[in-house]
């Protein structure tokens, strides 16, 4: 298990630009092509993980399954990150289309957030670079689906700039210049406007 540095800005489309040049003026550069992230959130029905997001209660998680646009394998990913005393990571494992129908249909039996089902589903563009050694992702054209009323979507027109590092990995040339940083659940934000 290794735990890592998590920090996101949220910016207008205006700023985004501006702050993609500085970065990319500093030398940050594109380490493969963008693709379409789908991300199905699981939740028990008292929401007790959009709550424990919400007032950042610790140990807290979420659960999903994530695809990548241009699955001709069928590949899907069942993932939960966890925010703990001692930091964040992210478990993933490979799921076959079987498995995740069982799941989505029938809910994950989770040991401490009980029987928990699919909630929404959070979809978005991203964009992977690299900069001082450090990852740097772009997530734009974040659309948010109700999973239980798939007409019912909202979408957001913020773009959201993460740092993902290895806690061992030094960031502070990174924060020498990136500024404030703000906390953006993708998850939160797609309940909250969709008064789920």
């Amino acid at each position: 298990m290794s735990y890592r540095i998590e920090e996101k800005i949220s910016l207008t489309k205006y700023d985004s630009y501006n702050f993609y040049e500085y970065l990319k003026n500093l030398g940050m550069k594109k380490l493969y092509e963008s693709r379409l992230i789908n991300t199905t959130y699981f939740d028990d029905n008292n929401y007790r993980m959009f709550t424990e997001s919400e007032e950042g209660t610790r140990p807290r998680k979420k659960i999903r399954i994530r695809e990548y646009d241009k699955n001709i394998n069928n590949e899907f990913f069942f993932e939960k990150k966890l925010s703990t005393f001692e930091g964040r990571f992210k478990t993933s494992k490979k799921i076959d289309q079987i498995y995740k129908n069982n799941i989505l249909n029938k809910g994950y039996y989770d040991n401490d957030y009980g029987l928990c089902f699919p909630k929404l589903i959070v979809s978005y563009v991203r964009n992977y670079y690299q900069l001082f050694g450090t990852r740097i992702t772009q997530d734009k054209q974040l659309e948010y689906f109700d999973y239980c009323n798939i007409n019912k979507k909202v979408s957001d027109p913020f773009i959201i700039f993460e740092i993902k590092s290895s806690i061992y990995k030094s960031i502070e040339k990174l924060n020498s210049f990136i500024g404030s940083k703000n906390r953006f659940s993708k998850y939160s934000r797609a309940i909250i406007k969709l008064n789920l």
